[in-house]
């Protein structure tokens, strides 16, 4: 009985949890992209190591301060070097990811 109550309480304490969090993660947010194309997920999704990896062999496709060119010539450049069809796709997929993390804790 003891274990039962235990894992009981355990579970509405992770539903507080994420509850809470989710909270948090209602509305706008700004998140850097350092913070969203996390090493893992590039590569998982690119042919890159890291977000700076992906800057460097840009060829000029990104400026110094991580700002990126959403035009023809960058959507290229993903669909070319990751599984995605554009920018806009790759960003909200890793933005789904980022939240979802954050959420579940």
């Amino acid at each position: 009985m003891k274990n039962e109550n235990k894992n009981i309480n355990d579970a509405i304490e992770k539903i507080e949890k994420i509850e809470k969090n989710a909270k948090e993660m209602s509305g706008e947010h700004t998140i850097p992209l350092p913070d969203l194309l996390i090493d893992d997920f590039m590569t998982k999704y690119t042919i890159f190591s890291s977000l700076d990896e992906m800057g460097k062999k840009s060829e000029g496709k990104i400026d110094p301060e991580l700002k990126f060119k959403n035009n023809e010539e960058w959507n290229n450049f993903i669909n070319e070097t990751s599984e995605f069809e554009d920018w806009q796709s790759m960003v909200n997929k890793a933005a789904g990811e980022y939240a979802i993390k954050r959420i579940m804790g």
